[in-house]
């Protein structure tokens, strides 16, 4: 085993993108010694976005960070889940914790937008940003990585980390094109900025019918209220930079489902500057790494945000991968077979969430409509003991799957 007296190796390093898996990566890798850039396409941290958990390891991991208290500062305090019919009368109702009253695996729930910005001021005085740029060319070589981006710079690294999300630009450079890893799932996901029309206070108030789930989601005082849709749908591809194009998409695919609050929240839809939308797929590699380079979070082995984990995930497995590099000294090579033999078993089992338990699922018909809500409205806060099998008790387990290694002995 190395000693932190070893000097390390391979110290200048790009990681490309600044939403979770990024700036987390970051921290760690300073936190170790090492040299870091961070190149991400936004002009800013990222703004928009849904209500992401942070559970399990990634709460111990946050703790290490110096961040748990930023995040539980930043929690939603939701208080009540609501389904609503065509009449706009409740159907069911349940808890922000699925019924799990104390919280599953001891969840913290912030806006994604939050936590990127929690992240970015924990490291923006130690590590470089290059923000309105992205890589456009990676050239490995005997001593290093290099690297073309978008605005012509030309500069040279030891590693480059693709942080960058399902759809990330690193793993298409690198490993080839998207289609080979990506595991559509027949459906969507759109969330916008709206007004806040229905008065509402620390409230989901949702809809379901077949091919559809989602509404509006409010976080309290100065916090943004949000439209969300969930539809299902036959894989099509569209530009991730046209957004007239896909908003186009989400009123056909929404074309039939045009009652309850819908025609009000695609009039807002169409005014929202925070539009976000992307297809619902799983990336599944056979490996991570090759030479150089290796991927962390979602572009590694995104669960969809369908699973709630992806944050989680990528809190993770950026902690396990720069402990690795800090305890193989900058050896990537044994860092990066180490990473994965550690972080995979993890990131798959919180994948496998996505098809455990029919609350995960949009119905596809009225009669699985009435079983869902049926099924949402006996999860209350008083319903008892988590049981063994249930969503919130496989949720548990993928979240606490993983026992954080301590590498605090590598601290620069």
């Amino acid at each position: 085993m190395n000693s932190p007296d070893t000097p390390l190796k391979n110290k200048k390093i790009l990681v490309s993108g600044a939403s979770a898996a990024g700036p987390s990566l970051a921290y760690w890798l300073d936190r170790y010694g090492f040299d870091v850039t961070v190149v991400e396409r936004h002009p800013t941290v990222r703004p928009g976005g849904y209500a992401i958990d942070v559970r399990g390891s990634a709460i111990l991991i946050s703790r290490k960070m110096g961040i748990l208290e930023d995040l539980q500062e930043a929690d939603t305090k939701l208080e009540d889940i609501r389904f609503f019919d065509d009449n706009d009368e409740i159907a069911a109702a349940m808890d922000r914790n699925f019924g799990a009253g104390g919280g599953i695996a001891g969840d913290v729930e912030v806006l994604r937008d939050d936590l990127a910005k929690i992240l970015y001021d924990k490291i923006k005085d130690k590590v470089r940003f290059k923000f309105g740029n992205s890589i456009t060319k990676l050239t490995e070589n005997a001593d290093g990585i290099d690297v073309e981006f978008e605005n012509g710079d030309n500069e040279h690294y030891d590693l480059v980390i693709g942080a960058d999300g399902t759809h990330s630009n690193v793993r298409h450079l690198v490993f080839g094109e998207e289609s080979q890893f990506a595991h559509f799932w027949d459906r969507y996901i759109s969330v916008f900025t709206i007004p806040n029309y229905r008065g509402l206070y620390r409230k989901w108030d949702w809809h379901m019918r077949p091919g559809f789930f989602g509404g509006i989601q409010q976080y309290g005082d100065n916090q943004e209220t949000r439209g969300i849709f969930l539809m299902t749908g036959e894989f099509r591809k569209f530009d991730s930079r046209n957004i007239p194009e896909q908003k186009a998409l989400v009123r056909e695919l929404m074309s039939d489902k045009l009652a309850w609050e819908i025609p009000r929240l695609l009039d807002e839809m169409d005014k929202a500057t925070d539009f976000y939308f992307d297809s619902a797929s799983q990336i599944k590699m056979p490996t991570w790494s090759k030479g150089r380079v290796s991927l962390v979070g979602d572009a590694a082995a995104g669960p969809t945000a369908f699973t709630g984990q992806g944050t989680s995930a990528a809190i993770v497995m950026s902690y396990v991968l720069a402990g690795e590099l800090a305890e193989a000294r900058g050896d990537y090579e044994t860092a990066f077979k180490r990473y994965e033999e550690i972080a995979r078993p993890f990131a798959e089992l919180n994948q496998d969430i996505i098809w455990q338990g029919k609350e995960m699922q949009i119905p596809s018909t009225w009669e699985e409509v009435n079983e869902q809500l049926a099924a949402i409205d006996m999860m209350r806060a008083d319903s008892g003991p988590v049981e063994e099998g249930s969503l919130v008790d496989i949720m548990q387990t993928a979240a606490n799957s993983l026992d954080p290694k301590d590498y605090s002995r590598f601290y620069a």
